[in-house]
């Protein structure tokens, strides 16, 4: 797949067989151990790359974009994360939005339970919350016309509720709960 897209990129069968390359280093990603994961994820970024370049502008390349944001927020470059993120269509950039405001929330989470000597200063922990409340707003609010409750946008909701508690805007954590679609307090009172 990697070899079609690279020297054969007009051919029919080189987006699709690109594809199918994506999705094999990122399974062999997720089931490497430490050594083979630098090998995987670094010919998982560099087919991203080579992806998001050929077709940009179309779902393959949004879905590689996806992948590189992912990669860029796992290894703290919030910047570039967010570089990705807005390389896709504004129409699918929601999710994404999603998923790197909760992986922002949660590195958020992990860095205040190190021990004191271990944690990173106030001021780095505070820049990583307000990137995680940017990008966990932004994305439910481009799902607000979509009805459909994921469970990555019910993580999202009780994510931005958390960061409203967390930052003393109380007021915002309630709404944020109540809120419909995927508010965690709707989403009791509907009996999910």
């Amino acid at each position: 797949g990697q070899f079609l897209a690279k020297r054969y990129s007009d051919d029919a069968t080189a987006r699709p067989a690109a594809k199918i390359a994506l999705a094999s280093f990122q399974r062999l990603y997720t089931q490497a151990g430490n050594q083979d994961k630098q090998f995987a994820a670094c010919k998982l970024v560099d087919l991203a790359q080579l992806i998001a370049r050929k077709w940009s502008g179309t779902a393959d390349a949004d879905d590689a974009y996806t992948i590189l944001a992912g990669f860029a927020v796992e290894t703290g470059k919030w910047t570039e994360a967010r570089q990705y993120i807005e390389k896709i269509t504004p129409e699918r950039r929601a999710v994404p939005l999603l998923k790197a405001g909760l992986d922002l929330w949660g590195n958020y989470l992990r860095r205040t339970r190190l021990a004191p000597e271990q944690r990173p200063p106030k001021e780095e922990l505070d820049q990583i919350k307000t990137e995680a409340m940017n990008s966990l707003q932004q994305g439910l609010e481009g799902l607000k016309s979509d009805d459909n409750v994921t469970s990555t946008r019910a993580r999202a909701a009780l994510s931005l509720a958390q960061i409203y508690l967390d930052s003393g805007q109380y007021a915002k954590a309630v709404s944020q709960l109540q809120a419909k679609p995927a508010g965690p307090l709707t989403l009791v009172a509907a009996g999910n």
